[in-house]
């Protein structure tokens, strides 16, 4: 039987990249095993933390594999190798991100916000942000703001009511773009 499987390592929104120095002990990963069934993916999702050999201990593997000094992506392929040749996975793909160490350099994400704000530009962007929070971070809107907001994300524009409270409370994504409207002569 084909089984499948996704391991990803990822810290909440924020993106991780790992230095040239590779991954060192007491370095942390997050580990999440998905396209498997429940009761598998549950023995692997977690924390691990890299011991004094430099190993991890991964769930349905004899033997701990050994990170030290190399990089997310290599990391990654080596879980592949090793599930491959204990015959637990035959295609496995597996994501590696680094949470915690000397090797990890974090990159802040943002949501953009223009037209009628007091202070246009970005603002950093923040887990669970709704609209409204992103237009109060950015000063509100001007006497001049409309209640008609666009959205961009992901290459598409939604046109938004801002006096509708589901609108007032979409969850947004990093790097959403945001323009608030001016007011048209009928709007109050």
């Amino acid at each position: 039987m084909n089984k499948q499987m996704m391991i990803i390592l990822c810290v909440g929104l924020s993106v991780s990249l790992v230095s040239a120095q590779g991954l060192a002990t007491g370095n942390r990963v997050k580990i999440s095993l998905r396209g498997v069934p429940a009761a598998e993916s549950a023995e692997v999702n977690g924390e691990y933390t890299l011991g004094e050999a430099g190993g991890i201990r991964i769930p349905g593997l004899e033997e701990s594999v050994n990170a030290r000094g190399l990089t997310g992506e290599q990391l990654a392929r080596k879980i592949e190798s090793a599930y491959k040749e204990a015959g637990i996975y035959t295609k496995p793909a597996v994501e590696a991100v680094v949470l915690t160490g000397a090797s990890v350099a974090a990159v802040q994400t943002f949501v953009s916000i223009g037209g009628q704000v007091r202070k246009p530009g970005k603002v950093d962007f923040q887990k669970n942000m709704t609209l409204m929070s992103a237009i109060q971070a950015s000063g509100d809107r001007t006497e001049f703001g409309g209640n008609t907001l666009f959205l961009r994300r992901a290459g598409k524009v939604l046109k938004l009511n801002y006096r509708e409270e589901a609108v007032k409370n979409m969850l947004l994504l990093p790097d959403d773009v945001i323009s608030v409207e001016e007011r048209g002569p009928f709007e109050r």
